[in-house]
């Protein structure tokens, strides 16, 4: 890593710490949950993935639109816990007949 990249990252580093409750656009989203633009659009304006809960974005101009940091992190660590929840309960497939239902 340069030391000019080294730079930059430390004072982004500093601006989150500074103004935790700032808005963020498009591309610090991107970088937060590791999604692409397109995935995020996809997220906000699609109704089959309302049920995700994605934070809503708020308009900045006429083309322009951020979201609230505390938000996307809430949605983050949501998922992560609603993951993390799901990978510890106990496996019950072997318990289960998993024939197809024309086999039965």
């Amino acid at each position: 890593m340069t030391e000019e990249t080294e730079k930059l990252r430390s004072k982004k580093e500093r601006d989150l710490a500074t103004y935790p409750d700032r808005l963020i656009q498009v591309g610090e989203v991107c970088a937060l949950t590791s999604l692409s633009r397109t995935q995020i659009h996809r997220l906000c304006n699609e109704p089959e993935y309302a049920h995700l809960g994605f934070p809503k974005s708020v308009p900045l101009g006429l083309s322009r639109r951020a979201w609230f940091l505390p938000a996307v992190r809430r949605w983050i660590s949501e998922r992560a816990a609603a993951d993390t929840g799901q990978a510890s309960e106990p496996s019950s497939t072997a318990d289960k007949d998993t024939s197809p239902p024309w086999e039965v």
